[in-house]
C-alpha cells in the first residue's frame, strides 16, 4: 500500500510538471506568433511607407518636369516672333506689295514691277480689254519682278501678283504713248493719202486716231502694225499744221510732226 501511494505521488508530480512545461511551451508559442505578426505588420508598414514615399517622390518629380516644360514653352512663345496663321493653322506668307511699274511698247515686252524682297515663285496677271491675262515668264530680278506682256495699248491697266494663292495690292501699268518719227509731211491736195511712221501705234485700228491740226484724218489704216500707218488728209490749207496720233486716248507728243498743204496753182 505504501509503495502504491509513493508511486501515485511520483506519477502525479510527473504529470503536473509535464502540464506546466506544456503550458510554458504554449505560452512561448503564442508569444512567438504575436512577435511574428508584429514583425510582419511592421515590415508591411515600412514597405507601405516606402511605397508612399516613392510615389510622392515620383509625383513631385513629374510636377517639377511639367512646371519646367510649361515654363520653357512659355519662354519660347514669348521670345519667338509671331507668325501669322490661317484658321486651319497653316502658315500665311506675308502679302506682296507692288510699288510701281515701267511702261511697255505696244508690240509687247518686258514689264518691270518694283517690289521689295519679292518671293522666289510668283505669278503676275493684268487686265486688258476686260479680260485677265497672265504676264508670262515672271521672275525675280534686281529690285523687283519682271514678266512679259502681250501686244496691246492703253494706260492705267490693272496689274497684280499672287504668291501661294495670296494676292498683292493692285497697281497699274501703261503701254508707251505713240511716237511720230516723220518730221515733215506734205500733201499735194486735200484728200490725198499721207503716211506716218513712228512707234507704239498699236495693232487695233479701232482705237487709232490721226489729227491734222484740229481736223480728224479719215480712213486710217495700219501699214505695219505698231510702226506705220496711213490716212486720208482732210480738206484744208496752210503750212506746218501739227500732226498727232492718238492710240486709245494716249496722244503723241505735241509739235513732233507737221503737215503742209501745197499752195493752190
Amino acid at each position: 500500500a505504501r509503495l502504491s501511494a509513493s508511486t501515485s505521488s511520483a506519477l502525479l508530480a510527473a504529470t503536473t510538471t509535464a502540464a506546466r512545461q506544456a503550458a510554458s511551451s504554449t505560452t512561448a508559442s503564442a508569444h512567438m506568433v504575436t512577435s511574428t505578426s508584429a514583425l510582419y505588420s511592421a515590415t508591411t508598414s515600412a514597405q507601405g511607407m516606402a511605397t508612399s514615399t516613392s510615389a510622392l517622390h515620383s509625383a513631385t518629380t513629374s510636377l517639377h518636369s511639367a512646371t519646367t516644360s510649361n515654363a520653357l514653352a512659355s519662354a519660347t512663345t514669348t521670345s519667338s516672333p509671331i507668325v501669322a496663321t490661317s484658321t486651319t493653322g497653316a502658315h500665311v506668307p506675308p502679302p506682296i506689295t507692288l510699288q510701281y511699274t515701267s511702261p511697255v511698247p505696244t508690240h509687247g515686252g518686258a514689264l518691270f514691277i518694283r517690289v521689295d524682297k519679292p518671293p522666289a515663285s510668283v505669278s503676275v496677271y493684268y487686265l486688258f480689254e476686260g479680260k485677265t491675262r497672265p504676264c508670262l515668264s515672271a521672275k525675280v530680278v534686281s529690285g523687283g519682278l519682271s514678266c512679259n506682256v502681250e501686244a496691246g495699248y492703253g494706260a492705267d491697266l490693272k496689274v497684280w501678283a499672287t504668291y501661294n494663292t495670296i494676292s498683292s495690292n493692285n497697281i497699274t501699268f501703261s503701254y508707251l504713248i505713240p511716237t511720230i518719227s516723220s518730221s515733215a509731211l506734205t500733201s499735194s491736195t486735200p484728200g490725198s493719202t499721207i503716211t506716218i511712221s513712228g512707234s507704239n501705234f498699236g495693232n487695233n485700228i479701232n482705237v487709232i486716231e490721226v489729227m491734222i491740226g484740229s481736223v480728224r484724218c479719215s480712213r486710217v489704216a495700219l501699214i505695219n502694225p505698231h510702226f506705220s500707218l496711213s490716212c486720208v488728209a482732210p480738206s484744208g490749207s496752210g503750212t506746218d499744221l501739227p500732226v498727232s496720233v492718238l492710240v486709245a486716248g494716249q496722244a503723241s507728243l505735241p509739235d513732233s510732226a507737221y503737215l503742209s498743204y501745197l499752195p493752190p496753182l
